[in-house]
């Protein structure tokens, strides 16, 4: 399968190109980029659910605190922008697609409600165990990307 490309607008106007990877079958080589879980509206487009940045995102996705719910809310897809050419241009490349995009993992709540929405919320599920949630049909992963079975073996060596 090739990989499609997908151009997301900030709020500047300014344009952003991002590969689109299903989000079982994420390659472990990406480690600096802009990333953005998304599903598909019928109309062909996307609708972004979590816009973020990173600078290991092959190890911050095992442990991401929103793929869960990103998951649940229909998240089929990861758009990886690898573009950016350092940590600063990556946040402002992030900040300019979420004042673009609302989204709905994205809230930045204050403190007494960021503290009642931790309490309230379940523990963090493990990545293996999201995947499922993605497909009822898993797909295999193509060589050199995260396999489900591979995440396991690694946090089982922890």
């Amino acid at each position: 399968m090739s990989n499609q490309l997908y151009w997301w607008q900030g709020a500047s106007g300014h344009g952003y190109v991002h590969t689109v990877y299903p989000i079982h079958a994420i390659p472990d080589f990406i480690k600096a980029c802009n990333y953005i879980f998304a599903r598909p509206r019928f109309d062909g487009t996307r609708e972004p659910l979590y816009i973020g940045e990173s600078g290991a995102f092959d190890q911050r996705l095992n442990s991401h605190e929103k793929l869960g719910a990103a998951l649940r809310l229909g998240a089929t897809e990861a758009h990886i922008h690898f573009l950016a050419e350092s940590q600063q241009e990556r946040l402002n490349i992030e900040t300019d697609l979420r004042h673009g995009h609302p989204t709905p993992l994205n809230q930045q709540l204050t403190s007494p409600l960021r503290m009642l929405a931790n309490l309230l919320s379940p523990p963090s599920t493990p990545f293996a165990s999201l995947l499922a949630l993605a497909s009822p049909f898993p797909k295999p992963a193509p060589s050199g990307s995260l396999s489900a079975l591979a995440i396991l073996a690694r946090q089982s060596k922890k």
